[in-house]
């Protein structure tokens, strides 16, 4: 496994930026007179030593596992990966040659048409570099979520002690950049926050700060210590898969949420509030989902269980594939009127109806070119999403208490799309022009 040098040297620095930033700390807790002199300063600095190498060696097993993430999901699509270089490229801060990147076409020339790991490693590092920069030409996200890395980056002895005085620090913001940067794209990879914004339209830092709180609301922090704790346990490619989970319905959260302007939760109210919406539609799904599917949850957890896992985080692990469809929930909850569970049991009639899962599966067989042929597909997944929500929502409104009213009064569009929907699945199609045709039909189940 060949890494670049600054990945493998990263605790080094790391430790260097811990004495620096502590040695500052210190400064200001004298000028402060909580310390009053310079051997109970470097009596605290040695009570915290543990602290930190524990902490940088987190660090270090986060990047390096980030890589490895890189690796699986460059084999799977390496067209994120070209994008990010071509962006950090235009914007003047990567040297493509000078880093001795390959281009587009050795990329496509190679036997396995991917990135290698040291070139994944200086993705990594400009990708962090170019989200620490924006993160610094404007305000830091203002919400406890992000504000608490001023705390997680200093040992327990100085928060306990003097937290107070912490977000006093000189470099307080740059601080709580970096550890910003380090938790987005160590565990979302080093594309996420290009793709996302791309698709999105927001910037950086707002794909960032929507990330975390996702993050919070769904415990991430919680389930990677429990897949972590497994190291030695389970394979590897177990782990990947677990952490890989994750990151797939974090970045559903976000495309939707950023895509459609939803307010992002910033205050402590706005946190419990959908946090508790969360749980509750967690809690009804054995009510409304279909027995195959629930059964399902219940054989992942069950395999969690077993592999050490304990079992309130193996519930909330194997329900991650089921939650796809909360933010969009709660936002036509808002809109309609009706309650949660009345929706969740609308949206499986329509899943049952559409199927938009198998449909958007088809769409990921098509083969693509180019990154024209990846963006089209993009649109129409977002597009065919888009409209399979309408259909729920419109549900809602005109035939909640009768939702099976709803496609029976619209029996033909019904018939018509569930021939094209056949004629879709027993083939992959060689372009994206019947998905085209599918979503108009979809279309007119609105009308």
């Amino acid at each position: 496994m060949i890494n670049t040098d600054a990945i493998d040297n990263s605790a080094g620095v790391d430790s260097s930026d811990h004495e620096v930033n502590l040695k500052i700390m210190l400064r200001l807790l004298r000028q402060e007179g909580h310390v009053k002199d310079l051997e109970e300063g470097y009596a605290l600095l040695e009570e915290m030593e543990e602290t930190v190498c524990h902490d940088v060696l987190s660090n270090n097993y986060t990047q390096t596992m980030s890589l490895s993430l890189d690796q699986i999901r460059c084999r799977n699509d390496v067209e994120p990966h070209l994008d990010l270089m071509d962006r950090l490229g235009r914007s003047g801060l990567l040297d493509r040659r000078g880093e001795f990147l390959p281009s587009r076409k050795e990329v496509g020339s190679r036997s396995v048409n991917s990135l290698l790991r040291p070139e994944l490693s200086v993705l990594l590092a400009y990708s962090k570099m170019f989200l620490f920069s924006a993160l610094l030409d404007g305000p830091l996200p203002d919400n406890r979520v992000v504000n608490q890395l001023l705390f997680d980056y200093f040992p327990q002895q100085a928060v306990e002690r003097y937290g107070d005085s912490l977000p006093k620090h000189p470099l307080a913001k740059e601080i709580i950049a970096t550890m910003l940067t380090n938790r987005v794209v160590d565990q979302a990879g080093s594309a996420f926050l290009n793709t996302t914004s791309r698709v999105t339209g927001k910037t950086q830092p707002q794909v960032a700060n929507a990330y975390m709180i996702f993050d919070n609301l769904l415990s991430g922090r919680e389930l990677r210590q429990a897949v972590f704790a497994l190291d030695n346990k389970v394979s590897a490619e177990r782990q990947y898969e677990l952490l890989l989970k994750l990151e797939d319905i974090l970045g559903t959260f976000c495309a939707y949420a950023l895509s459609n302007n939803m307010p992002i939760p910033s205050t402590e109210e706005e946190l419990e509030r959908i946090r508790e919406q969360l749980y509750q539609y967690a809690q009804m799904l054995p009510k409304v989902l279909p027995k195959q599917d629930w059964c399902e949850c219940k054989d992942r957890s069950s395999r969690l269980q077993a592999e050490g896992v304990n079992k309130d985080v193996a519930f909330k692990f194997a329900v991650l594939d089921c939650l796809a469809d909360f933010l969009p929930l709660i936002f036509m909850m808002e809109q309609s009127g009706q309650n949660l569970e009345q929706l969740a049991r609308i949206k499986v009639l329509v899943d049952e109806q559409i199927d938009i899962t198998a449909i958007l599966e088809r769409l990921d067989q098509v083969a693509v070119s180019d990154s024209w042929d990846r963006r089209a597909r993009e649109s129409l997944g977002s597009a065919l999403q888009s409209v399979n929500i309408k259909v729920i929502q419109q549900i809602a409104l005109e035939a909640a208490a009768k939702p099976d009213s709803y496609f029976s009064t619209r029996r033909q569009k019904k018939r018509t799309f569930d021939g094209l929907k056949q004629s879709l699945m027993n083939e992959v199609p060689r372009n994206f022009h019947p998905f085209t045709v599918l979503l108009r039909a979809m279309e007119n189940l609105l009308v």
